[in-house]
């Protein structure tokens, strides 16, 4: 897989991890302090999951 595509799988992983935590953000109501809290944790579950994504299906970190 080239250099380009795994940018793409990788912003997509991101992306739907943002997406989903932004959505539950805004069913529980909270304030800025939670919203900071939910981006670094957004950032460290995409983190996980493209790592995972290269260490199951490219067989390399």
């Amino acid at each position: 897989m080239n250099l380009e595509m795994e940018h793409i799988v990788a912003a997509v992983i991101f992306a739907g991890v943002a997406v989903t935590t932004f959505i539950w953000a805004l069913k529980k109501e909270l304030g800025v302090f939670d919203l900071a809290i939910l981006f670094a944790v957004e950032v460290i579950l995409g983190t996980i999951f493209y790592a995972a994504y290269r260490y199951f299906f490219l067989g390399h970190l």
